[in-house]
């Protein structure tokens, strides 16, 4: 961006480099959008979240016996299955973005809203590089322009 001093200028510049140390796979994603077609991104976050959530997650769970109902970027399992969802959960986004998601656990219908979830359990899977898929969908991504 110009600034009124008709100097470059980031916005945030501090603030985008912290995230960027913290969370290098997101700004190299954004990189990649921006190189294809940058007026995608909310069709392309939308298509990886259902990936994420019907393609992956839901599959496993339905495999594993548990039926699960999604909601955007949640899962709502029986409290039996509960253990099984979120390792699935876990394997999976370690198996697509090299990453754990932070997870909560909440109860409907009561007033204890909130589990702190078990460690152990998480499957040792072979990393995958994110960029592959993400590589993948973008592909996809930019005919839907």
């Amino acid at each position: 961006m110009i600034n009124k001093k008709g100097n470059f200028w980031i916005p945030c510049k501090k603030h985008k480099e912290l995230f960027a140390r913290e969370f290098p796979f997101i700004p190299a994603i954004l990189t990649l959008l921006k190189e294809k077609n940058y007026r995608n991104l909310s069709v392309y976050l939308q298509k990886v979240e259902s990936y994420v959530f019907i393609d992956c997650i839901a599959r496993e769970l339905a495999e594993a016996g548990i039926i699960p109902v999604t909601i955007h970027d949640s899962i709502v399992v029986d409290k039996k299955g509960e253990l099984r969802a979120v390792q699935i959960m876990q394997r999976v986004f370690l198996l697509h973005f090299n990453a754990l998601p932070v997870l909560k656990v909440s109860y409907m219908g009561t007033g204890d809203r909130t589990k702190k979830l078990p460690d152990e359990g998480v499957a040792d899977i072979p990393k995958q590089r994110p960029t592959k898929i993400i590589k993948k969908l973008i592909e996809e991504v930019a005919c839907v322009a």
